[in-house]
């Protein structure tokens, strides 16, 4: 098996799309088929995920008004 993806990565220069699994061009940032952003190639051929900086403000953002809740309502 782990034989096989790599003949498969040395013949084929392209990646796949981490959501959908779509075959891309090498220099691909978005996939065709469900145009979602796509990274550099990983070691089994996938593209990696871009980390997605927005939710990780909006999570930062709650977590803050969440404990700032419990803080007046229980302190």
């Amino acid at each position: 098996m782990a034989q096989e993806i790599k003949t498969q990565l040395q013949t084929d220069p392209t990646k796949r799309c981490p959501y959908c699994f779509t075959p891309l061009k090498l220099t691909a940032e978005n996939c065709i088929e469900c145009r979602s952003k796509v990274g550099p190639v990983g070691k089994l051929g996938l593209a990696k995920k871009p980390p997605n900086y927005k939710a990780y403000a909006a999570a930062i953002l709650w977590a803050t008004v969440l404990a700032i809740y419990i803080w007046k309502i229980f302190f």
